[in-house]
């Protein structure tokens, strides 16, 4: 999934799953990819939190990540 994708996601509030395809020998270097995945988690800018960590299925690489809700503003009836 490309950043900016994922941003348009997590602004609208929705959940994201960033799947990193393994091919061949990436299959056997699981700390080189997870090394990968964690700079791609970096390198997001917006606000958001882990709700699956990085997991290895065989294939790939997958996390899931969510959007953080900001506190509602209270509107007038409320103060």
């Amino acid at each position: 999934m490309k950043m900016g994708r994922a941003h348009k996601f997590i602004e609208s509030g929705h959940r994201v799953e960033v799947a990193m395809r393994l091919r061949g020998r990436e299959k056997y270097m699981k700390d080189w990819s997870r090394m990968k995945m964690e700079e791609f988690m970096k390198m997001l800018k917006f606000p958001h939190k882990l709700i699956q960590n990085i997991l290895f299925d065989g294939k790939s690489l997958t996390i899931k990540i969510d959007p953080i809700q900001s506190a509602p503003k209270p509107t007038e009836s409320q103060q």
